[in-house]
């Protein structure tokens, strides 16, 4: 939630690595948390989860459109 409310400061900012520990926050690609961590700048991104992806194909699309910010959604799967 930190991020939301703080995004004006981390826009200004071009991290090496943004490392997202608890992807299932942004499995629904809707979601304010969704939005503002997919418009961090950064050279590179990983996302970790232990929650199985179990509710479907479109939650793996949005942690994909996390860590891979220049493909398109169409091509991920």
């Amino acid at each position: 939630q930190l991020s939301i409310r703080d995004i004006k400061h981390y826009q200004t900012i071009h991290f090496v690595l943004v490392l997202l520990d608890a992807a299932s926050f942004i499995k629904n690609p809707d979601t304010d948390a969704a939005k503002t961590l997919r418009s961090l700048k950064s050279t590179g991104r990983i996302a970790l989860t232990g929650t199985p992806l179990e509710n479907g194909v479109r939650d793996l699309c949005s942690i994909f459109q996390f860590t891979l910010p220049t493909k398109p959604a169409s091509k991920l799967l």
